[in-house]
């Protein structure tokens, strides 16, 4: 089991380096990946399934293109673990933040609230 997790993680680790590579090639413009970490509320999990028809409507309504996501099979280091991760990747990073900023983000902090006992959201760039 665990050795089909760390497979996992290079793999994901590997798509996510060669897709980012491709697209800056493109350009010779850094992409951003917005990365999620997430602990589910087992409470209101039933809402989970709107929530995230949302969310990734709102990343595609800003240019976002899913890399993946990911469901934690197995925690192997550390004191917690996300439940679900995902990796959408981005033009750059002010386009993130101005999603960030918009309204129909923000209409959705109730629902991520009830949803969501943890939430971890960082935007990253291609190491050099």
């Amino acid at each position: 089991m665990k050795k089909s997790i760390l497979i996992c993680i290079l793999f994901l680790s590997a798509s996510v380096l060669f897709s980012s590579k491709a697209q800056a090639q493109e350009n010779d413009t850094p992409k951003t990946v917005l990365v999620i970490n997430a602990v589910v509320n087992q409470e209101h999990k039933q809402e989970l399934h709107g929530y995230l028809a949302q969310m990734m409507q709102i990343f595609k309504d800003n240019g976002g293109k899913p890399v993946g996501r990911y469901k934690t099979v197995e925690k192997i280091k550390g004191s917690q673990a996300p439940e679900m991760i995902a990796i959408i990747s981005f033009k750059n990073s002010e386009t993130v933040k101005k999603m960030l900023e918009d309204d129909e983000y923000k209409s959705l902090f109730k629902l991520r609230e009830r949803v969501f006992n943890d939430l971890k959201i960082v935007f990253c760039t291609e190491l050099n």
